[in-house]
């Protein structure tokens, strides 16, 4: 079972779908009436009595605390926050996150929590919810990063000046952002990924998931031309003789210097 993401709009209205809440907690959920809140969807695991709702929430100006008199700040009018910006609530109404980003998306789960791709100013970040017990919201990695990618194996790929790095899920950098951005490139798969360091004269290497170069994708299938006990196939007919390396000179057998 996964969460999914159901978006509120003229086919699936607010109301309907709380009408439906109502019926099966067996108790009026009064909070979405709150004037200024706008719900845009929610995440949910079918089955599950936790969801998480993506709201947006309008602070009227007579709800704002006046800037004090005789500073700096006094002459600044006094604006609402939009509703286009966007938070996290749970089921009962409480706010696991303030509403203070453009948008969210799933990046990742496991059975005990869901990732959320954050943005912000058309910068990205990750959030961490979880459902079950304390039912709370953490963000583990700052909305700063020109992108955020999953990168395999429980890996966070980022990216900085357009160069990638790679992060835990906790948010610890593992690896710096050296490396170049790509399709091909920066996909953890055996505990490996192909990876291009983004300097002039660099070749395709595989590294570990600290970093360290693992291999060559080139010498990937060919065989040790070292290895084996000899020559096992020659395509032009009957291996000649060795005396025939020079030219019938028996001293001088495969000589190379």
């Amino acid at each position: 079972m996964t969460y999914q993401y159901t978006t509120f709009d003229e086919n699936n209205r607010v109301s309907d779908f709380f009408n439906g809440l109502d019926k099966e907690f067996f108790s009026n959920l009064h909070w979405r009436n709150q004037q200024g809140l706008n719900l845009y969807g929610y995440f949910h695991v079918d089955g599950s009595v936790n969801y998480l709702f993506i709201y947006g929430k309008t602070t009227l100006p007579d709800t704002l605390v006046a800037p004090s008199k005789g500073t700096i700040f006094e002459s600044l009018k006094a604006y609402g926050s939009s509703k286009k910006y966007k938070g996290l609530m749970n089921i009962k109404g409480e706010v696991l996150l303030q509403n203070i980003y453009d948008d969210f998306s799933i990046f990742f789960q496991t059975p005990g929590f869901l990732y959320l791709k954050t943005k912000k100013k058309n910068r990205f970040g990750l959030v961490c919810y979880k459902g079950s017990g304390d039912n709370s919201v953490q963000e583990v990695i700052p909305a700063k990063y020109e992108d955020i990618f999953y990168a395999g194996e429980y890996t966070v790929g980022f990216v900085v000046n357009q160069k990638v790095g790679f992060m835990s899920l906790d948010g610890r950098e593992i690896v710096k952002p050296i490396y170049r951005v790509g399709e091909d490139y920066n996909y953890f798969t055996e505990g490996r990924s192909l990876v291009h360091l983004d300097r002039e004269g660099c070749i395709d290497i595989y590294i570990n998931h600290y970093g360290n170069f693992v291999g060559y994708p080139e010498l990937e299938g060919q065989c040790d031309v070292f290895a084996g006990s000899g020559t096992g196939f020659y395509p032009y007919g009957d291996l000649p003789d060795a005396s025939d390396a020079y030219e019938g000179d028996p001293d001088a057998l495969w000589n190379t210097d």
